[in-house]
Order: structure tokens, then sequence, then C-alpha cells
């Protein structure tokens, strides 16, 4: 079985200090501006397909056609979550997609040798982790494409077009 291409929406690193990336990401990429949302607690959380916490602050911002995320790992529980997402810092974590059938972009992952670790929902957003370590060295995100994280992608493009590299750092919905 063989996964139809998906366009990658975004390229996701693991940092140790958001503010420390974002300026960099910045002035060195070009990227931005970056939109915050601290400390992100999913309504709901698996890991390996039991219940689980995450805690994690990210900042997104537009990078040329791409969205980059930049996170930070708070916690975790189990703690082996927060381990396989966000050690060791600085990396590449994932890139994701949005899905317009998650659930069926997530059965070919797993039918191709990349297992779901990780789940998480809040609100409308529902995301899948696929591990995909042993064949690309970071993980896949599956997005559920909802009417609420286009227009959030949307901000973010929108606001990266003649941004003039003021106001680097954003509040991000709910943030």
């Amino acid at each position: 079985m063989t996964l139809p291409q998906r366009k990658i929406t975004h390229v996701g690193y693991v940092v140790t200090d958001i503010d420390d990336a974002v300026e960099w990401a910045v002035s060195t990429l070009g990227a931005g501006p970056f939109f915050l949302i601290p400390n992100l607690h999913f309504d709901t959380c698996t890991f390996e397909g039991r219940p689980a916490e995450y805690d994690h602050t990210s900042a997104f911002g537009q990078w040329g056609e791409i969205i980059v995320e930049l996170t930070v790992v708070h916690s975790s529980t189990p703690p082996e979550l927060a381990e396989t997402i966000g050690r060791p810092a600085p990396r590449v974590g994932h890139v994701g997609w949005l899905a317009d059938d998650l659930l069926a972009d997530s059965a070919l992952l797993e039918a191709e040798g990349l297992p779901v670790f990780h789940t998480g929902a809040s609100g409308p957003v529902s995301a899948r982790w696929h591990d995909a370590r042993s064949r690309l060295g970071h993980h896949i995100e599956i997005l559920g494409r909802t009417p609420q994280l286009e227009a959030f992608y949307a901000l973010i493009r929108s606001s990266s077009i003649g941004w003039d590299g003021s106001e680097p750092l954003r509040p991000g919905p709910g943030g």
C-alpha cells in the first residue's frame, strides 16, 4: 500500500528556549512573525494508546512556503511521551500536513510500518503522531483539516506578507 503524496504544511523543531529560537529564525531564516501558544494542553491525549498529559509551548511562523513550529516540551505523564517528542533538543521534531480524512491517512502510515504513538485533541483540532524515526529521523504529525486550523494557518501566512520585522513574537489563539 502506498500513501498518496501529501503537501507538508509545517516542520516542527524542538528547541530549548522559544525567545532565542524565534530571534534566530527571524534574523537567520527570515521567518516570521511567530504566534505563541503557551503551555498548550490537550483536551484528550494518548501515548502508546493509553491516556496521557502533555504540556508544551509552541510558536508558529511562516518560513517561505511552509510554516515553522518551534516547540519547548515542559512535561508529560508518562515522562516517556516528553522524551519521545522532545529529547534531545534542539532537533527536527516532525513534519506535518493537514488531512481531509485523519484516520485514513493515519491507517496508511501505520500500514507502511510507521506506528501511531501519540494522539491529541483540543477543541476542533485533532492530531496523530507517527514514529518515523527509523526511516526519516523524526516524527510525522497528521492534523485533521478544520476551518479553525486553516484560519490559523491563513493568519500566519497573511501576517508574513510585507512584514517589517516588528513584533516578531505575538500572542496566538488562546495565548
